[in-house]
Protein backbone atom coordinates (compact mmCIF):
# COMPACT_ATOMS: atom_id res chain seq x y z
CA UNK A 1 0.00 0.00 0.00
CA UNK A 2 1.07 3.32 -1.09
CA UNK A 3 0.55 6.70 1.12
CA UNK A 4 1.80 10.01 0.24
CA UNK A 5 5.21 8.12 -1.50
CA UNK A 6 5.22 6.13 1.64
CA UNK A 7 5.34 2.11 1.01
CA UNK A 8 3.21 0.60 3.92
CA UNK A 9 2.15 -2.92 5.15
CA UNK A 10 -1.64 -3.67 4.68
CA UNK A 11 -2.70 -2.23 8.06
CA UNK A 12 -0.34 0.40 7.83
CA UNK A 13 1.67 0.16 11.26
CA UNK A 14 5.37 -0.98 9.06
CA UNK A 15 6.86 1.56 6.72
CA UNK A 16 8.84 -0.71 4.50
CA UNK A 17 10.03 2.69 1.85
CA UNK A 18 9.43 6.47 1.76
CA UNK A 19 10.25 7.71 -1.35
CA UNK A 20 9.53 11.36 -0.30
CA UNK A 21 11.30 13.87 -2.08
CA UNK A 22 10.68 16.88 0.40
CA UNK A 23 13.02 18.26 2.86
CA UNK A 24 10.85 18.00 5.48
CA UNK A 25 8.52 14.08 5.77
CA UNK A 26 6.23 13.94 8.37
CA UNK A 27 5.12 10.25 8.78
CA UNK A 28 1.21 8.50 8.62
CA UNK A 29 0.42 8.19 12.25
CA UNK A 30 -0.27 4.70 13.01
CA UNK A 31 3.20 3.58 11.60
CA UNK A 32 4.52 1.41 14.62
CA UNK A 33 7.96 -0.33 13.05
CA UNK A 34 10.03 1.62 10.58
CA UNK A 35 12.18 -0.83 8.72
CA UNK A 36 15.67 -0.79 7.77
CA UNK A 37 16.78 1.51 4.87
CA UNK A 38 13.37 2.92 4.81
CA UNK A 39 15.07 6.16 3.86
CA UNK A 40 17.72 5.52 1.50
CA UNK A 41 15.70 7.22 -1.33
CA UNK A 42 14.51 10.43 0.64
CA UNK A 43 18.04 11.98 -0.64
CA UNK A 44 16.91 15.64 -0.36
CA UNK A 45 15.47 15.06 3.38
CA UNK A 46 16.72 17.39 6.41
CA UNK A 47 13.66 16.22 9.10
CA UNK A 48 12.23 13.91 10.08
CA UNK A 49 8.64 14.18 11.81
CA UNK A 50 7.71 10.36 13.52
CA UNK A 51 3.92 9.92 14.63
CA UNK A 52 3.29 8.89 18.45
CA UNK A 53 2.30 6.05 17.58
CA UNK A 54 5.40 4.65 16.11
CA UNK A 55 7.26 2.28 18.95
CA UNK A 56 10.19 0.95 16.88
CA UNK A 57 13.00 2.73 14.36
CA UNK A 58 15.04 -0.43 12.94
CA UNK A 59 18.86 -0.62 12.24
CA UNK A 60 19.96 1.77 9.33
CA UNK A 61 16.74 3.08 8.75
CA UNK A 62 17.99 6.87 8.15
CA UNK A 63 20.78 6.28 6.31
CA UNK A 64 19.92 8.72 3.41
CA UNK A 65 21.37 12.04 3.40
CA UNK A 66 24.56 14.04 4.48
CA UNK A 67 21.89 16.62 4.47
CA UNK A 68 20.08 15.39 7.24
CA UNK A 69 19.91 17.57 10.08
CA UNK A 70 17.28 16.53 13.04
CA UNK A 71 14.82 13.92 13.89
CA UNK A 72 11.79 14.00 16.21
CA UNK A 73 10.27 10.83 18.12
CA UNK A 74 8.26 10.03 21.41
CA UNK A 75 9.86 9.19 24.45
CA UNK A 76 9.19 5.33 24.11
CA UNK A 77 10.29 4.80 21.07
CA UNK A 78 12.93 1.73 20.45
CA UNK A 79 15.64 3.12 18.62
CA UNK A 80 18.17 0.52 16.73
CA UNK A 81 20.99 2.01 15.13
CA UNK A 82 20.42 4.70 13.04
CA UNK A 83 22.77 4.79 10.45
CA UNK A 84 25.55 2.69 9.16
CA UNK A 85 29.37 2.20 9.78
Amino acid sequence: MSINGQILSKDKKILYMCYSKNQIITLEEGIEIIEPDAFTKCTEATTLNFPDSTTEIRTNSMTFSRKYKKYQVRKKCFLYRLWGI
